[in-house]
């Protein structure tokens, strides 16, 4: 019996990245690549050395991009680079929450491929995926959140009247495959 092929797509890559990129690492060494044939697409240049002993990697330019905004455009226009790794695969992995709308793209291409996505933060709920504690998720906190982490007021405004691209993430959440996969 063959084993089934996970894509796993992520923005960065361990050591890149913090929490949410150390589990997904953790996640693809210890326990799918024992199980399945994984490939990772990343934005990160040089993941950990000992992941390529266990699985593929993949380096993809395109999940560079700073800016959401534009990274989900660079996306949907280079979604043919992307359709050979959806049509090989068994099941889409996305742990990165910025690339949320590749779960409508991955069922787009491949209906019958599974898609995991694996939250790490709030992002289908908030731009900027943090949540103030005792606030609701809002623009001004959106706002707030932004020029903080950043010290940019035109990035901040920028979130401000992004904020509503958010909807697309929050979709994406509804063509993740539910159940579970045989191994």
């Amino acid at each position: 019996m063959r084993k089934q092929r996970v894509l796993v797509v992520t923005k960065l890559f361990w050591p890149e990245g913090g929490g949410g990129e150390l589990a997904t690492y953790l996640i693809a060494k210890d326990v799918l690549s024992k199980y399945f044939r994984v490939t990772i697409i990343s934005g990160t240049k040089e993941p950990a050395a000992d992941i390529l002993k266990h699985c593929r990697y993949v380096w993809w330019h395109l999940l560079t991009e700073k800016y959401k905004p534009i990274e989900w455009f660079k996306l949907i226009e280079s979604s043919r680079q992307f359709t050979k790794f959806i049509e090989q695969a068994d099941i889409v992995y996305i742990p990165s929450h910025t690339l949320l709308p590749l779960a409508i793209i991955a069922k787009r291409i491949k209906p019958s491929v599974k898609v995991v996505i694996h939250l790490h933060n709030y992002q289908p709920l908030t731009y900027t995926s943090v949540v103030l504690a005792g606030k609701r998720p809002n623009m001004a906190t959106d706002l707030m959140a932004e020029h903080c982490e950043h010290e940019s007021s035109l990035r901040a405004v920028f979130t401000g009247v992004s904020r509503y691209i958010n909807l697309t993430s929050r979709s994406a959440l509804h063509y993740a495959d539910r159940g579970h996969v045989h191994v």
